[in-house]
This record gives C-alpha cells, structure tokens and sequence, in this order.
C-alpha cells in the first residue's frame, strides 16, 4: 500500500472548536470588564448578537461534528468514540495522512480490487466454463469408455467359452492322439527289433561275404604277381654269403660289415648256391648287429623243405656296395594284406629303399633303374549330368591318378626299366613288413 506522508495538526478538529468557543467567551468577558457603564447595554446587545452568531456557530459545529463522527465511526456516537476508530483505522492502515485522504486512498484500492475481483471472476467463470465442457466431454467419453469395456468384457465371456471348448476338443483330439500314437509307436518298435535282428544277421552275413572277397581278391593280386610275367628281366645280384648258421637260435652270419655299408635293420634275400637269383628265395634274413666285415642276423623266414645253410647267397635289389640304385615308388600298397591299399604302404617302402642304401626320385628318366608300383587303381565311372561340383571334381581326380599310373608305366617299359610290383620288390630284397598289433 502505498503511503502518503503528511504533516499532522497537534490536535484534532474538535479541539480547535472548544477552544475558539473559550477565547471568544474570554474576550467577551474582557470587553464587559472594561467598557463604561454606559456602553454596557450597548455592549451587551452585542454580546447578545456575538452570542447567538456563536451559538449558530456552535449548532453548525456540533452538526458537523456529529456529521464528522458519522462519517467517521459510520454511526452516532461521541468525539472519543470517533476518536478510538480513527486511531484503530490508522493501526490498521499504518496510515496518517487523515481520514479523507485515506477513504480516498480505500476507495481507490477498493475500486480497482472490485475490478481484479470482476476480472477473477470472469477469470474463473471462463475456467468454469472450459471446466464443465471437460466435464461433459469426459462425461461422454466415460460412458463410451463404460460401453466398450461392457462389450469387451461380453466378448471375452464369449470368447473364454468359446476357448473352453476349444480346449476340451483339443484335450480329447490330444487323447486320441497320444493312444494312437502309443499303438503306433508299440508296433514300430516291434518292427524294429525285428528288423534290428535281420539287420544284425545281414550284417554278420555281410562281413563274411566280405572277408569272402577280400580273400578272393588276394588270391587273385597274388596269382596275378606270380603269374605275370617281368616285361624285364631281373636277377638280384649276389651280395654276399652265409657263412655260419645257428638253427637253434634261428641265427645265421653273413660276410657283410659295416665296411660294405651293412647297418642293422637291413633285410636280405636268401639264395641256394646253385639258384639263379630270381624269385626263387629260401627265405629272409634281418640284421640284428653289425660288425667290420660280418653281421649278425635274424632268420625272419625260410622254408621248411629248403633251410637256410651256410654258403647260400644272400641279395637285396635295393642294395650296393659300389653304386647307389635310384627307384620310383607309385600307387598304394596293401603291406599288411588287409585288402585296403593306401599311401602309407608307400611311405613305408620308401622308407625301406632309403635303408638299404638306395634313393628315391619324383620321376623316370635315364637315371632311374627300377619302378616299384603298387596296386592297379580301378578305373573310376563317370557322374551323371546331375551330378554336383563336388563328386565331378572327384572323379576327375581319380581318373587323372588312373591315367597317371599307366602313363608312368608305359613310360618305364619304353625306357625298358624294370617295373617292380609289391610282391617281387618285397621278393627281391628281402623285406618282411611288421603286422600292426591288434
């Protein structure tokens, strides 16, 4: 609130009244005391006059003095009365800029809280409004709300029912099932035993038959090598001689040492004296020990009808003292004559050609003095139109492996080296593979 200062009178209006009336009275009394008898009347007619100009005066005072304290109290009442309100309104305002000054200042005030009070009301009459269209508006959209969820709720109830049943249709549909199944699954397994013990007879019926060709099958790689004959000629050069035989102990000693390039280990073929160094072996030798000009072996093999004696001759193809013989291993070799050639059976003949002293190269040429192939590949058949990358590609390298092994031995029969198949090569020197255990 704003405040208006002023300066205040020391006392109120009405005091201001009662002491003017005191003076004039005074001075009236002052007059009398000193005017002449003669002037008294005179005196008097005008104090007479001043007295009633001074009761009007007072009337009018006291009229505004009882207008003062109704406007100022609201109501009749007496100059203290008037007095105690004007102070309290004045405690209230903490205002002393006097009465009118501060009716104007309330009514100001008064008017233009009126205005804000108007304006609030508007205000909140506009709110009210707005409020009452929300109101009706969620009104509506409750009851729309009400009338979907009443027919939400009523489809649901349907649709659980309608779940239920499905259910219990499912759940005997799932019965049915189960048992036949059940019934089924029973008779299968039935069929299954059944056709496990057949499958167990054809299996066992199969490995026979199996083990059947296989044996047929070396026979016929075995008559095959003995029948066929060397498209060169090959004599397996003597070596050396047994000297001296143990055949309790089933050791025989041999003129060959360390000098001559006898390392154990090495194998040699067993000749009688009058044989012509061919095929026609007694039996086979391995070196157990050597020494400077004499080795100590193990009979490994001999035949029961010809045993080994001193003075045979004994020979491996592969071996030399004076010359290093050059070989070309290709194919597969069945060593353990279990009817699967592989490429291990390779590994281990080179292994054997490079004890003996001899060396391995990677093709023919002038250089090479025998050929040691393994077993005839069979010629692959060709894929259909359908057949995928994969399997063309297979064939494709089987066919060329098959064209390699003909090549290569067309190409040593041109050159007219001897060509060596597994059974003369391991004929020729001697070599025995060891079994793998069981």
């Amino acid at each position: 609130m704003a405040r208006v200062v002023q300066h205040h009178p020391s006392k109120p209006p009405y005091l201001l009244i009662v002491f003017v009336f005191l003076f004039v009275i005074a001075t009236v009394l002052a007059v009398v005391a000193t005017l002449d008898d003669d002037e008294q009347d005179k005196a008097v007619s005008d104090r007479d006059t001043q007295i009633t100009d001074l009761n009007d005066q007072i009337g009018k005072l006291k009229e505004d003095q009882t207008k003062l304290v109704r406007s100022i109290k609201g109501s009749t009442g007496t100059p203290g009365e008037a007095i105690k309100a004007a102070d309290a309104a004045a405690q209230v305002t903490d205002e002393r800029g006097g009465i009118a000054n501060e009716l104007k200042s309330l009514a100001a005030k008064l008017k233009l809280a009126k205005k804000n009070i108007s304006d609030l009301e508007k205000t909140v009459s506009d709110r009210d409004r707005k409020i009452q269209e929300i109101n009706d508006a969620l009104a509506a959209l409750t009851a729309a709300h009400e009338k979907n969820i009443n027919t939400l709720n009523t489809e649901i109830k349907d649709c659980k029912a309608e779940l239920a049943q499905k259910q219990d249709e499912h759940k005997a549909d799932l019965d049915k099932a189960k048992a036949h199944l059940a019934a089924v699954q029973s008779r299968l397994d039935k069929d299954i035993k059944a056709m496990e013990k057949q499958n167990e007879k054809s299996v066992l019926s199969l490995q026979k038959k199996t083990q059947h060709i296989q044996k047929l099958e070396k026979q016929i790689r075995d008559l095959k090598d003995i029948l066929a004959p060397p498209q060169v000629e090959v004599v397996n050069k003597n070596d050396g001689k047994v000297f001296k035989v143990d055949s309790n102990a089933g050791i025989c000693y041999i003129d060959l040492g360390t000098k001559d390039g006898v390392r154990p280990g090495m194998t040699f073929a067993v000749y009688g004296r009058e044989s012509d160094n061919k095929e026609d072996t007694k039996g086979q030798i391995r070196v157990i020990t050597a020494k400077d000009n004499l080795s100590e072996c193990k009979i490994v093999k001999q035949k029961g009808t010809q045993p080994i004696v001193g003075n045979d001759n004994v020979a491996n193809l592969a071996f030399s003292a004076a010359r290093t013989f050059v070989f070309v291993v290709f194919g597969e070799f069945d060593l353990n004559n279990d009817g699967s050639p592989s490429k291990a059976g390779r590994t281990e003949i080179i292994r054997a050609i490079k004890r003996f002293g001899g060396k391995v190269a990677d093709d023919v040429d002038f250089k090479t003095d025998y050929v040691v192939i393994g077993e005839e590949p069979r010629k692959p058949s060709e894929p259909g139109e359908t057949a995928s990358d994969s399997t063309m590609q297979a064939y494709k390298k089987q066919l060329a492996r098959y064209k390699e092994y003909f090549d290569l031995k067309a190409k040593a029969e041109t050159k007219k080296i001897p060509v060596l198949n597994q059974h003369r090569f391991l004929t020729f020197t001697g070599y025995l593979p060891e079994k793998k255990a069981r």
